[in-house]
């Protein structure tokens, strides 16, 4: 169960790696970027790791598809709802635009085929991820994927983020993940017991047992999850005691 919790395979990226790979090698020559960011996919196996150079493009080059198709109908969708997109509409939209690139009866404006738009969408990934002379080895997957756990004071006093908020660690995992992690989206905790065997079960989770910041339990168990190390669900030996005591008057 706790191999289950902490895959971070990513099959759905696969596709889209055998979508991309073909066209970028056609339109290689001549670009060294595109070289180097080529040699990073095809290494690319399968998981959403933190150290990921090729998993962080395809990600990045996936929404930047999804971005020059259809932002045009989310700013319409949001102009009358809010809180709506294409995306909320239809999860699957890759499947979607898939159908469309083998079908061929349809093509982005302005471009004449969909391998000038996909390579264009993946330049415009490269640029952002090496301007300002950024290499892009340091383009890594934990590099974006960073934790965003802060308590709720912070989003209303965001000074006070130094000291109501968890390192911004660097995560493996992703949406369509079993391991799913995001910087402000994640699983709540990690739980594995089985009934009679309570004493092999373990549990961590991403904050501590006090939701108060100034308290020593905040962030206990924080860096076991990160590190995806167990901590034991049952308690040890007692170290301190909470009395709780009626007010006097």
């Amino acid at each position: 169960m706790r191999a289950i919790q902490l895959d971070d395979r990513a099959p759905l990226i696969q596709k889209w790696k055998k979508v991309l790979l073909p066209l970028l090698n056609e339109q290689i020559i001549g670009h060294e970027l595109r070289k180097e960011a080529a040699g990073f996919i095809t290494e690319w196996q399968d998981s959403a790791c933190i150290d990921s150079v090729g998993y962080l493009l395809l990600s990045a080059w996936c929404d930047m598809i999804y971005s020059g198709i259809f932002s045009k109908v989310d700013k319409i969708l949001t102009a009358q709802w809010p809180q709506a997109s294409y995306m909320k509409a239809n999860t699957r939209w890759d499947e979607t635009v898939i159908t469309l690139i083998k079908a061929e009866k349809w093509i982005p404006s302005p471009y004449n085929c969909w391998a000038d738009f996909l390579v264009n969408q993946l330049d415009t990934v490269l640029t952002s991820r090496t301007s300002e002379g950024k290499k892009l080895t340091d383009a890594t997957w934990g590099h974006s994927n960073k934790a965003e756990i802060v308590h709720p004071f912070v989003h209303v006093f965001s000074f006070l983020r130094p000291w109501f908020a968890a390192p911004s660690d660097p995560l493996s995992g992703d949406h369509n993940v079993p391991h799913v992690n995001r910087p402000g989206f994640g699983a709540s905790s990690r739980l594995v017991v089985a009934p009679a065997k309570e004493d092999q079960g373990t549990l961590t989770m991403p904050d501590g047992q006090s939701g108060n910041p100034i308290s020593p339990w905040f962030l206990a168990g924080h860096h076991h999850w990160v590190k995806e190390e167990p901590l034991p669900l049952q308690p040890g030996k007692t170290a301190h005691t909470l009395v709780l005591e009626p007010g006097k008057s």
